[in-house]
Formats: structure tokens, sequence, C-alpha cells
């Protein structure tokens, strides 16, 4: 049948005067290899030899993303460039912590308070102190504060507006925070600070960041343009 079918083919190549190269003809053969599969009486398959894995670089006809450098996989230490899993308050900055509760009066009343507990001089704290001086306590001298949902403690920021500046900043704009955005900043700051009106403190300044209010994307649509009139003589 297929001699036959050669015959047939090549009348009508020599009728209308075409011609084959000998070197892609093949004769007998169960398979023949076209387009990477091989094709047969059972039908087509792909061809084992076209069929192999060969990673990244290694394959010359790899698409771009594949090949791209940078996202080739590198490998770093972290502590070599200083990156930590968390953030943790310098020893600095808790011996100005320490110093500031001087010159603020709550931290004075507390700190006062925990040097000699007593009934009498709980009534001498101030009210708003009075109803939540159990939250409170006192350890290596500074004044820890433990929040109503949760038993962590937290480091009692005294009323000194550069101390939270310089704080906030550690926690919003140090390379390792990366501008996180109000609501983030404010979880890491409650993580080991605390002072009285922290969100709106921490919504302020986040407003005020020049940094955030270049890049970070506006909640609402943006108006439309608006042409300047041509001038006219």
């Amino acid at each position: 049948m297929h001699k036959e079918h050669l015959r047939k083919l090549f009348a009508l190549m020599r009728k209308h005067k075409l011609y084959a190269n000998l070197k892609k003809c093949i004769f007998g053969a169960s398979e023949i290899p076209v387009l990477g599969c091989l094709v047969g009486k059972n039908g087509v398959r792909p061809d084992p030899g076209k069929v192999e894995y060969k990673p990244g670089r290694l394959n010359v006809v790899a698409d771009a993303l594949s090949r791209r450098p940078d996202y080739a996989v590198h490998k770093a230490d972290a502590n070599a460039i200083g990156v930590s899993r968390t953030s943790t308050p310098s020893s600095s900055l808790l011996d100005d912590v320490k110093s500031a509760y001087a010159n603020d009066a709550d931290a004075k009343q507390l700190l006062d308070y925990f040097a000699a507990p007593s009934d009498k001089s709980r009534q001498k704290l101030a009210k708003h102190l009075r109803t939540r001086v159990h939250r409170y306590r006192v350890h290596s001298g500074l004044l820890l504060y433990s929040a109503v949902d949760d038993n962590a403690d937290r480091i009692v920021v005294p009323d000194d507006h550069e101390l939270k500046l310089r704080i906030t900043h550690e926690y919003h704009d140090a390379p390792t925070s990366g501008h996180p955005g109000r609501e983030r900043t404010y979880l890491l700051l409650t993580r080991d600070f605390y002072w009285s009106h922290q969100y709106k403190w921490v919504h302020k300044y986040a407003r005020a960041c020049d940094v955030c209010q270049h890049v970070k994307p506006a909640p609402f649509s943006q108006a439309r343009l608006q042409s300047l009139p041509t001038p006219s003589e």
C-alpha cells in the first residue's frame, strides 16, 4: 500500500514538474520526525530527544523571564546586612526615657507611688492614674504599662515631644521600617511603647511625612486636570 502511494505521488510530481529534496525524504520508516514530534501509523507522539528539561541559562531557547538576572536567587547573611527579626529599643533610648520621667508629672507620681506603695500614697495619685494604677509597674527604672486586651508590658513614654518624634522615626522612617503607613506604624510602636493618645500622634505623624505623601496612593480619585486657557491678544 505504501509503495502504491509513493508511485502515485511520484507520478503527480513528474506531471507537474515538481522536485523533492532527497536529504529530507525518508522511505520505509515506521515513524518520521515532524516539528519535534514523531508521526507514525499509531498517531503523533513527542520526540523523546526533544523533551528534556534544561534549567535556566542552560536552555538556549528559554523564555525571557527565566533568564532575567534580577530574578536569579541570591543568598545573603541577614546579620551581615543588619536585618533583625524585630526592632528593639536601644539602651541609649531607654536611658533618655528614664531621664525624661523627671519632667513628666504623671510619671513622677507613678514612680513615687511604686517606690513606697500604700493606700495613702495611692490616694495622692491623680484620678486618671489611680483607676489604672494596677496596669503599671516599674522594672529597672522604666515604667511599664499593660493594656486591657493583653498582658504585654510596654514602656511608658513621658510627655516629651522630641522623644516621641525620635521613637516614631525609628519605627516609621528607618531603612528597616520603610514607611509602613499609619496602621502598621501604630502596631509596631505599641509592641514596645505606650503614651496617651498614641494613635492620634501616629496619624498626624504619617500625614505630615513628605515621603508618604509622594509615594502612597491617594484613597480617593484625583480630579481631572484642567487645561489652561489660551492667552488672547
